[in-house]
């Protein structure tokens, strides 16, 4: 049994050039009416193959378009892939510049803002407290 396209053809064309042959060496027989049985074998054995060669050919009608159908929507899926990484990629990269990212992040980054305006406060009273009490020493 051929395994191959180029196996299966050979085969084809082998088994074709030998009917036609033995059709060819046969007809003149059949056409004096010595021995017309071999003839009309040898035309059936043609029509055979020939059959089989148009049940080959509308097999592989058949493989190349569902290969095809199978190609686009695997293209198509690819495709569509491709731009959810995509448009993931875009919004994982602003989100971690609008602070979107993760709740880790999200609690880290105010955790930071809420201690420096801690420190802001606790700086601010000191000076003023500073103030305060240099504007009292000056004043006695």
């Amino acid at each position: 049994m051929p395994t191959t396209l180029t196996d299966q053809m050979k085969q084809y064309k082998f088994r074709w050039k030998n009917a036609t042959d033995r059709y060819v060496q046969t007809y003149p027989d059949k056409k004096v009416n010595n021995n017309p049985t071999q003839n009309n074998r040898a035309y059936s054995t043609v029509l055979g193959i020939a059959n089989e060669l148009f049940v080959f050919k509308a097999n592989l009608k058949g493989d190349i378009s569902n290969s095809k159908s199978y190609i686009n929507d695997a293209d198509k899926t690819i495709d569509k892939t491709i731009k959810e990484y995509e448009n993931s990629k875009v919004d994982l990269v602003t989100a971690i510049g609008t602070n979107k990212s993760s709740k880790p992040f999200k609690i880290n980054k105010y955790d930071e803002n809420n201690e420096s305006y801690i420190n802001s406060i606790a700086y601010i009273i000191a000076i003023f407290s500073t103030s305060f009490f240099i504007y009292k020493q000056i004043k006695q």
